[in-house]
């Protein structure tokens, strides 16, 4: 498994698509955290989009917080070797993820399928 050195959700806030919320996932204005993403590198010349609104969690939502199995969401950061050791079970080549509380449960987004 190859891990580059390209944050994808750290990307996609410095293009405008979100914010990064208290579950430390990108937030978008429409389908909340309930994205997937990936990244082509080039050296093409591409004209960008307009930048999202800017969106976060509302202050006193703790939705994804109080309901991590791993307790793996913090105020300030994420244990972020807990919540992968929760919530990825399988080999290396067969990975699936089995967790998706913070997802799911996320007012944001919200009535879209996770």
């Amino acid at each position: 498994r190859f891990h580059g050195k390209i944050s994808f959700k750290h990307a996609a806030v410095a293009a405008g698509m979100g914010s990064l919320g208290k579950n430390d996932l990108l937030i978008h204005p429409y389908y909340g955290n309930r994205l997937w993403l990936g990244a082509v590198v080039t050296e093409i010349k591409i004209e960008p989009d307009p930048l999202s609104v800017d969106i976060s969690c509302p202050e006193d939502c703790r939705v994804c917080i109080e309901s991590c199995p791993a307790d793996a969401l913090l105020e300030q950061n994420v244990d972020q070797r807990g919540c992968y050791s929760h919530a990825f079970r399988g080999s290396l080549n067969e990975e699936r993820i089995t967790c998706w509380n913070c997802r799911q449960l996320c007012p944001l987004g919200k009535g879209l399928q996770a």
